[in-house]
């Protein structure tokens, strides 16, 4: 019995060792959660392929300050980089925990190809990589630290997951945008953030030309992207229309939105292509401050016409900016080069002479399913 006890003893106190021992190696690890890009000086780059990159490395440290530690450097290569950072911390840099890589506008304007290529051969970059583009520098995103929030990086990661869920923004993570980059029938978007009245908040949806940032839509319309994007079910959104008997108009919340996208493409005898969107919408009136009485099935079918009326009419806003900017961040061509031959499909030249120019349709089909506060 005796021989038992020291046994277990014995047991006990090499694992309260090996545990004091592995928290001492844990502290001394700098594990890097997000990561910034940034072309700052475009002549430089070209020449040299200089880079300003930023790491965000959270404090585990209990007796530590701040919440994490910020640390920069310019270097051609995320090796290199990782060279640079180790020696201005005095923690071992393990960058296998990234979840975030944030890049800035200018290095995204000038294609991603490049990074996004090294990202994806490396194994130390996961391809559940999330991409975020910065409306500006990265690092100015990257920098301020908030008392009332968690840690910067903690913060990204969640907002931009959080979002994600709701059909406010789109996923890109490594894997898919590569993938988008790489179909010849549809441009890669991105969620994009800025920093702006002292805090970090989504900046709208970043569309892509293949690789290269064109343009983006502000966060107002990024709800009607996804009405046009694809099938979700979740999500809410406001709108505003006129009525009859209201001096200014009224507001109509249509949330727990069920949503669902067909595509139709017609190509005549003369090569003529015709899109056709159908959406169809289910959702709940959680709050209307119109004379309307939702009870009445006149009066919601009424409603539901102003809100097909207001969904088509920034629908075809967005597709005019998408056909504008020449990109097809809807994947209209993968249903146009369906309806083709493939000889057909590869001797046209679908980003920039047939998609801006094809005749696009959107019909929506919105159905309240109940209703709740009137004010």
């Amino acid at each position: 019995m005796h021989v038992f006890v020291k046994i277990v003893a014995v047991i006990f106190f090499v694992t309260l060792i090996t545990g004091c021992t592995d928290k001492r190696i844990i502290e001394e690890i700098a594990f890097i959660n997000l990561m910034g890009l940034d072309l700052v000086n475009k002549e430089d780059y070209e020449k040299n392929r200089h880079l300003l990159v930023t790491a965000s490395i959270p404090q585990i440290d209990p007796a530590a300050e701040a919440k994490r530690e910020l640390i920069f450097t310019n270097a051609k290569s995320d090796k290199e980089a990782m060279l640079n950072l180790s020696r201005k911390t005095n923690r071992t840099i393990v960058s296998g925990k990234i979840k975030v890589i944030l890049f800035g506008l200018d290095l995204a304007k000038n294609g991603l190809n490049e990074n996004l290529d090294t990202f994806e051969r490396d194994p130390i970059f996961g391809r559940q990589v999330k991409i975020v583009i910065a409306n500006g520098l990265a690092h100015d995103v990257m920098k301020p630290e908030f008392a009332e929030k968690p840690r910067p990086s903690t913060y990204i990661d969640k907002l931009i997951e959080k979002e994600t869920k709701m059909n406010s923004i789109p996923e890109a993570l490594l894997f898919q945008f590569q993938r988008d980059v790489a179909d010849d029938g549809k441009d890669p978007a991105a969620p994009m953030i800025t920093y702006a009245d002292n805090e970090v908040k989504i900046d709208g949806i970043a569309l892509f030309q293949n690789d290269k940032y064109i343009t983006k839509l502000e966060p107002d319309m990024s709800r009607y992207f996804f009405f046009l994007n694809g099938d979700f079910s979740a999500g809410a959104i406001n709108l505003s229309f006129e009525e009859k008997g209201k001096e200014s108009p009224v507001q109509f919340m249509y949330s727990a939105l069920k949503n669902s996208r067909d595509i139709q493409v017609k190509v005549n005898k003369q090569e003529e292509i015709d899109v056709t969107l159908t959406v169809n919408i289910v959702g709940s009136a959680l709050e209307y401050n119109g004379n309307m009485d939702l009870g009445k099935a006149e009066d919601q079918l009424y409603l539901e016409k102003k809100i097909e009326e207001n969904i088509e009419k920034k629908s075809i806003e967005i597709i005019k900016t998408l056909q504008t900017n020449k990109v097809d961040s809807l994947g209209l061509g993968r249903y146009v080069r369906n309806k083709l031959a493939y000889e057909k499909w590869k001797s046209m030249d679908w980003q920039n002479e047939v998609y801006p120019n094809i005749n696009i349709h959107v019909e929506v089909d919105a159905k309240i399913k109940d209703y709740g506060l009137r004010t």
